[in-house]
Formats: C-alpha cells, structure tokens, sequence
C-alpha cells in the first residue's frame, strides 16, 4: 500500500511538471525499493534527535519538535490515505479492466455458445443428412428391387400371357368335351329308355313263361290222359322207336341247350328258353296232330314228361333269380346318373 500510495503521489508529480519526470522517476524508484529502510531510519534518526533534543534543548524546542513530530506524523496519515486512494484508484481500474474482461468473456462466452449451438445444428444437420444418405441408399435398394420386382412382373405377365393362351386352349378343349358330354348325355338318355324297355320286355317274357308253363301242364295232363288210351297201340308205338331215337336224341339235345340258357340271366337267353318252349309247344301241336301213330305218341309223350320235369326248375329258377330281379338296379341307377347329369 504505500509503495503504491509513493507510485501514485510520484505520478501526480510527473503530470504536474513533465521536465523532471525522468530524475524523479529514478528517485521514486529508489524510494519505493528501500522505503522501508528509509522509513525506519528517519524513525531512528527522529527518535535520537528529540532524545538529543529533548536532553539539551528547552522545552520551548521540545514543543515545536512535538509539533513537528505531530506534523510528521499528519503527513505520514496523509501518504498512507493518499496510498490508499491510488490503491483504490487502481483497484478501480482494474475493476474496470476485469469488467471489460468479464464482458469480453461474456461475449466470448455467448460467441462460443453460439459456435457451440451452431456446431449442434451442424452436426444434427449432419445427422439428418446421414438419415438422408441411408434413406437414399434404402430408396437405392428398393428402386433396384422395385427394378427386380418390375422383371419378375414382365416374366409373370409373359407366362400369365401364355397360361391364358392355354386357358383359352383348355377352354375350347372343355367346349368341345362338353359337346361331347351332351352327346354321351343324349346316348346315355337313350340307352337308359332302351334298358327301360328291356327290363319291360324281360318282365313280359317271364310273365309268357310262366303262362307256358301253365299251358304246358295243361297239355301234360291231356298227353297222360290220351296215354291210356293208347295203350292198346304200345306195340305200334314200339316198332317206331326206333325211328324216334333220333326224335329224342334231338330233343335232349335241346333240354341240354335250354339248361345252359336257363342258367343265364340275360334277355337273350330267356328269348332263346321262350323260343326253344315255342318250338317244344310246335312239337306237342305235331304230335298231338299225329295221334295215329300210338308208339311215336307215347315216346313223344315220356319225352314231353321228362322235359317238362326238366324245364320246371330252370324256370323256377327264374322266377327266383336275383340277376334278374337286380337288373332293375342298374337301370335305375343309370336313370338317376342321367337326372343328375341333366
């Protein structure tokens, strides 16, 4: 503080007289570097002399050296203030320059805020321009799938091109398998009506059959009734059968034929059994026309007998066969296949 409070009063002095400015300095200088000593040597010196003066001065020069002394020290306050002032003077000063630090500082600060903000914005910009690059490198990717896609769609379309060729193709081919099937439809419609008229004209030969049977024991029991009364032409009889061996002979041939036809189940097995029945009435008719030969008559007659013995069970068979009461089955299923078909 009183080198300061020197330094302060020295600069006061300068700006008073500016010519001795440099010798002053050098004698400021000295003074603030041994003030100290300086200050206690005056002390010192001080001190001996009021003792010095107080031992051999009177009291009219202890007074005014008291007085001095008092004025020594006014001044010494007065330095010290003086210091003091400058002190505060420069402490003022460097308020001021550690304000307009502070300030600098401040705008430093904000500047540096504001760089470090728009290093923030520079990098999120930075960022959305990376998003942006993997977006674009994204859209790359799609547009090349999409370039993909847009390939594999042109192969579709050339192979959906020829599928509907094919489809075309097949559309015809189905127009024509239905013609086809309406066709086969009309064939199956008639062929249906003619099973249908085949099972009504089965029906109408079993029922002739068994009016034959029954006209055939009719005849049967006439032929045992006219056999007692040829009885008396049995020796006549007998020197023909030898001519009707080949009379028999035939007709077991064909009791043979008609049970093997009588074990089939179909239409024109039945036609045949009705024709060789029809055949057999003709041979009944003749013989009964020929009555003049009593042995060919009697021969005739047994052979009627066993024939109609044999024929009973092929058309008992008949009547129980299940062929032929199945027959209507198919014809029915046929019939309701038709329906569906329609």
């Amino acid at each position: 503080m009183p080198g300061n409070q020197q330094q302060s009063k020295t600069g006061d002095t300068d700006r008073t007289y500016p010519g001795g400015a440099k010798g002053r300095g050098a004698l400021c200088s000295f003074i603030r570097s041994h003030y100290s000593c300086i200050a206690a040597t005056v002390i010192v010196l001080l001190s001996v002399g009021v003792t010095v003066g107080l031992t051999f001065i009177n009291k009219k020069e202890i007074s005014e050296l008291s007085i001095a002394v008092d004025a020594i020290k006014s001044d010494h306050d007065i330095i010290r203030q003086l210091s003091t002032i400058d002190a505060l003077k420069c402490d003022q000063e460097d308020m001021r320059q550690l304000s307009t630090t502070v300030d600098a500082l401040k705008r430093n600060q904000d500047d540096i805020s504001n760089a470090v903000d728009a290093l923030k914005h520079d990098q999120d910009h930075k960022r959305q321009l990376t998003t942006s690059v993997d977006a674009l490198k994204g859209e790359e990717d799609d547009m090349r799938q999409l370039s993909i896609t847009v390939e594999a769609l042109k192969r579709d379309q050339s192979n959906l091109s020829t599928t509907v060729d094919a489809l075309k193709n097949n559309q015809n081919d189905m127009s024509t398998t239905v013609d086809a099937l309406k066709n086969n439809q009309n064939d199956m419609s008639t062929t249906v009506d003619a099973l249908k008229n085949n099972q009504n004209d089965m029906s109408t030969t079993v029922d002739t059959l068994k009016n034959n049977q029954n006209n055939m024991f009719t005849t049967v029991d006439a032929l045992k009734n006219n056999q007692n009364d040829m009885s008396i032409t049995v020796d006549t009889l007998k020197r023909d059968q030898v001519n009707m061996s080949t009379t028999v002979d035939a007709l077991k041939r064909d009791q043979d034929h008609m049970h093997q036809l009588c074990t089939s189940t179909s239409a024109d097995a039945l036609q045949h059994i009705q024709n060789d029945i029809q055949q057999l009435l003709t041979t009944v008719d003749a013989l009964i026309r020929s009555q003049d030969n009593p042995r060919q008559l009697s021969t005739t007659v047994d052979a009627l007998e066993r024939n109609h013995d044999d024929m009973s069970t092929p058309v008992d068979a008949l009547k129980h066969d299940d062929n032929v009461r199945q027959l209507s089955t198919p014809v029915d299923a046929l019939k309701n296949d038709h329906d569906n078909i329609r």
